[in-house]
């Protein structure tokens, strides 16, 4: 059964063990909590009680103030690769009674949609954002595999190539559906393909899936602003999370409910981990590329992952080795022969490294093909 069509929905601002770190039971040995994960308030003076790791996340209200989670708060979070510095960090914008709040995470009835699919389907527990650092460049590595030497996300005219450039170039089709602001406008080269390869969700995506019109490679936006009546529903902390339940219900019946389901992969992930406690420290990385002279920071060492991201996706495997954007883009290049390198790593795509990076997702694909035939679904 091949595939040919690929559906990828990122979200906003959570991490692994947020979400579902709970779900971790002798029957699902996910990589999920144990039950004894805590942060001191001060991790360089681990004295006194420690705040443990709670199912007590709540939908409203929500983390307000959310969560830091730009470069340097990441550092503090990762704390030396221990994840010992979360709580700390938060102590930084909020006081003593609520910093706790990022050790909370939710219960499996919570998120009735997102536990639903990922024991139905695989969740991929060693899943890490790209860059120790906030949206805008996480989600450039999605759209490039890399951000351009940047780690921050302000406004500037980001020159970097782009996936959809490859794709245009070797005649795959694709389309981006968006809600509101499109993010990946950001990067000026896809702003020429706005008028004919955008689309907005709520008029499109469930047509086309119905039609079976779904192009190759299909990214889905979210509602990134509350503007009237119309909710975001990206699942960012001050949002709450449950427009994003929706929206992840309404994604999956669609392509469910499309003749092209047989053929299609569905990924569901998020940008990075908002800021959140998550158990798992994250692994170096190779930087995709050299240091770029004008970005206002550069990381002075290998990047790592931030911490953990999830990504739950129709396969009946949980991949065991540590995996990101970059390698997802990676295979999908190698698999459809695009012609141009995105970035520095997939130039040297020969190297042992990055094709058992290629290897190892397009097991993951395959796994996908060979293993749900006629497995229960929801």
């Amino acid at each position: 059964m091949p595939i040919n069509h690929v559906v990828v929905l990122m979200l906003e601002n959570r991490s692994f063990d947020h979400m579902l770190g709970f779900m971790k039971t002798q029957d699902w040995p996910i990589n999920g909590l144990s039950g004894n994960e805590s942060n001191y308030p001060d991790p360089q003076n681990p004295t006194g009680t420690p705040v443990p790791m709670r199912p007590k996340a709540t939908y409203v209200p929500d983390l307000d103030p959310g969560p830091m989670h730009d470069y340097a708060n990441v550092v503090r979070q990762i704390h030396g690769g221990t994840n010992a510095g979360f709580v700390a960090d938060y102590l930084t914008i909020t006081d003593a009674a609520r910093a706790g709040h990022v050790m909370t995470g939710f219960a499996p009835d919570k998120l009735p949609v997102l536990a639903t699919l990922a024991k139905e389907f695989a969740v991929c527990d060693n899943w890490f954002s790209s860059l120790p650092g906030p949206t805008w460049p996480n989600r450039f590595f999605v759209h490039c595999a890399t951000a351009g030497g940047y780690v921050d996300g302000a406004p500037r005219n980001y020159p970097m190539r782009t996936l959809y450039e490859n794709l245009r170039d070797a005649h795959v089709n694709w389309r981006i559906y968006y809600h509101d602001i499109p993010q990946s406008l950001a990067l000026q080269n896809q702003r020429k393909f706005f008028h004919a390869q955008y689309e907005i969700y709520n008029q499109s995506f469930v047509r086309d899936c119905k039609q079976g019109r779904l192009p190759q490679y299909s990214f889905i936006e979210p509602r990134y602003f509350n503007e009237g009546s119309s909710r975001a529903n990206d699942q960012h902390p001050i949002h709450g999370v449950v427009g994003g339940e929706l929206l992840i219900a309404d994604v999956y019946e669609a392509v469910r409910s499309s003749p092209n389901w047989n053929e299609t992969v569905l990924i569901i992930i998020y940008d990075e981990h908002g800021g959140f406690y998550d158990h798992v420290p994250p692994p170096a990385a190779t930087p995709p590329d050299p240091p770029n002279p004008d970005a206002p920071l550069t990381v002075p060492r290998p990047s790592t992952a931030g911490a953990s991201a999830l990504q739950a996706m129709p396969a009946a495997t949980v991949p065991e080795k540590p995996n990101d954007l970059q390698n997802d883009l990676l295979a999908l290049t190698r698999e459809l022969g695009l012609p141009i390198s995105l970035c520095h790593v997939q130039a040297m795509s020969r190297a042992a490294t990055a094709d058992e990076a290629f290897n190892e997702s397009l097991a993951h694909f395959n796994a996908f093909v060979d293993r749900t035939a006629g497995k229960r679904q929801v």
